[in-house]
């Protein structure tokens, strides 16, 4: 029987926010199996906090051939995002009853059932792959009315969120995840002055790729910093609404509270004191990652630390390559012109050599012309005529 799935991935001191992800999976209704691809796996998180319901995946088990070669280009933030689709893959690949598998940030909380988007992709067989847009409707009306500096954000962090991947157990899936495994081996840095970002912005490509790459545009998902707007979000009977529709989930990216002041000390896009309700989420939020041992596991040390070795990244120029090809495309060209002169010229040099030995031709004929025509010829002719009767023997 198939069945779906929920995986995410972190590294160890990140357990806290996993550990709450999938109790907000279960609150909201879903039951199904998730998995954690947990990098530099230690059994501190053990001692500290419960691990039940999570099926822990050690970045062992992936046996890549090139783990210690990703351990020590990327950071633990970089890692944990480039190892996406290999992760993924080794799931689809060893997870034989798996359907559908959707991907969460760890730094997610679910209020209500992925329901619609699974539904979508039972409905929608052309499709394998299902990516959400960072830009919602409210976002797009101010950035059709707005200069080019408020689209530079998107630009350089991408227009699709790496937080999310819903995907189904095919041979299409697979092709992008190959696709995108091949990107992110050497091109997964956070380095958005290099036109990277991690797993994310290489994915602007990925509808344009691949027809089977899906744009799901739902604003009840992702409601995040980059995208959240006053007085979009609502609460009835207990349950929240992005305008006036049921909230899926928050993407509560690099959140910090300052317990004192109750103030959103990093999504600074969004002014909380104006918005009581979303402060109020946040501080559940944060309540709960506390209540979960975030301080203690926070403080557990990245297990590979001391074999990273940060990239010395310099700019370049988006265009170079093009440019470079550019460049040797006309320098072929140049070079099959004046290949294509020379041979142009030899033609001239033999045509003209042709023509000059008609025209001595023409030149003998007109004299040969003149001279048989001529009386001393003709007197001659006949002169020898005469002497070859005179000569010839008598029979």
């Amino acid at each position: 029987m198939k069945i779906d799935a929920f995986c995410s991935i972190c590294t160890t001191n990140y357990f806290t926010y996993a550990r709450v992800l999938k109790d907000s999976l279960r609150k909201s209704g879903h039951k199904e199996k998730y998995f954690l691809l947990v990098v530099d796996y230690s059994k501190q998180i053990e001692e500290l906090i419960s691990t039940e319901g999570i099926m822990i995946v050690k970045l062992e088990d992936l046996k890549l051939p090139k783990q210690a070669e990703l351990i020590k280009r990327y950071s633990a933030f970089e890692l944990c995002n480039v190892l996406k689709p290999y992760f993924l893959e080794w799931l689809l690949d060893n997870e034989k009853e798996l359907d559908k598998l959707i991907y969460l940030d760890t730094d997610i909380y679910v209020y209500s059932s992925f329901q619609a988007v699974i539904k979508y992709l039972e409905e929608n067989l052309d499709k394998s792959v299902l990516l959400l847009p960072n830009i919602t409707s409210k976002s797009k009306n101010i950035l059709l009315n707005s200069n080019y500096d408020d689209s530079v954000t998107f630009m350089k962090a991408g227009l699709y969120c790496g937080g999310f991947y819903a995907i189904r157990n095919d041979a299409s899936s697979r092709k992008f995840l190959k696709w995108h495994e091949g990107v992110l081996l050497n091109s997964g840095y956070k380095a958005s002055n290099n036109y990277m970002f991690v797993d994310q912005k290489i994915l602007d490509f990925a509808p344009l790729l691949f027809d089977f790459v899906g744009i799901y545009k739902n604003e009840t998902y992702n409601i995040a910093h980059w995208n959240y707007f006053e007085n979009t979000l609502s609460e009835k009977d207990g349950k929240y609404y992005i305008n006036d529709k049921l909230l899926v989930f928050i993407h509560f990216t690099f959140l910090k509270i300052d317990e004192k002041e109750h103030q959103n000390s990093t999504l600074n896009i969004i002014e909380l004191k104006n918005e009581k309700l979303l402060l109020k989420i946040c501080l559940n939020y944060w309540k709960l990652l506390k209540e979960n041992k975030l301080d203690k596991i926070k403080s557990i040390p990245y297990g590979y630390t001391n074999k990273y070795v940060p990239a010395s990244l310099e700019l370049i120029d988006p265009y170079e390559n093009i440019s470079n090809m550019l460049i040797n495309s006309n320098q072929n060209i140049g070079q099959l012109k004046t290949k294509q002169v020379e041979k142009d010229n030899k033609i001239n040099d033999l045509n003209k050599t042709i023509e000059e030995i008609n025209r001595k031709n023409k030149e003998l004929h007109d004299q040969l012309n003149l001279i048989f025509t001529s009386k001393s010829w003709k007197l001659t002719l006949k002169m020898r005529s005469l002497r070859n009767k005179l000569l010839r023997s008598p029979k």
